[in-house]
């Protein structure tokens, strides 16, 4: 951690951005142990650090909780949540369905905490949030002030590429609580 947090300082970043997920960072069983000591490296190097990346996708990812309730003890209040995916099998309006009572149960445990979720949208086959509507929808359903999107835009764009992308971002800006920016070219 304090290589990492030094390499980051040096090279002009303000903040870092640590994972705690499985061959992240910080172990997501070792969350209450690590985690406060991964922070308080960061912190002395003169970064800031007020988000993580978690494999969180509903209260029953193991270690959910603790992970939420330490990052929050630490004043961190933003954390990415992990991917959605569709089957190949059903309707798609129906699988969104079934997200529906396990987000609700995550908004309430990231309100618990003071946790804001963002779900990072990726592009590709059956990914929720790829076409954007979709998780537009399921936010609309779940109706929580604590989970909206970190919306990434080398992803939307490569899921819209001609304009889609500019009509996701309006349709995303109000639910929008964080944003991936990333340096990309069309090319053959």
């Amino acid at each position: 951690w304090k290589e990492m947090a030094d390499v980051a300082k040096e090279i002009g970043f303000d903040a870092i951005d640590l994972t705690v997920r499985k061959g992240g960072h910080v172990a997501p069983e070792r969350a209450a142990e690590d985690l406060p000591q991964a922070a308080g490296i960061v912190r002395r190097a003169g970064l800031e650090m007020s988000m993580i990346t978690t494999d969180i996708s509903n209260t029953r990812t193991p270690h959910a909780e603790a992970i939420l309730k330490t990052a929050s003890a630490l004043g961190i209040h933003h954390y990415r949540w992990g991917l959605l995916r569709y089957t190949d099998t059903g309707h798609p309006a129906e699988q969104l369905k079934a997200f529906v009572a396990p987000l609700r149960e995550l908004g309430a445990m990231s309100a618990r905490y003071k946790m804001h979720g963002m779900y990072h949208t990726h592009s590709g086959i059956n990914q929720v949030g790829a076409p954007q509507w979709d998780l537009y929808s399921l936010f609309q359903e779940v109706d929580s002030p604590w989970l909206g999107y970190n919306y990434d835009i080398g992803h939307a764009t490569a899921e819209g590429g001609y304009g889609g992308w500019l009509l996701s971002a309006r349709l995303a800006a109000p639910m929008m609580k964080g944003v991936a920016l990333k340096d990309y070219r069309w090319a053959r």
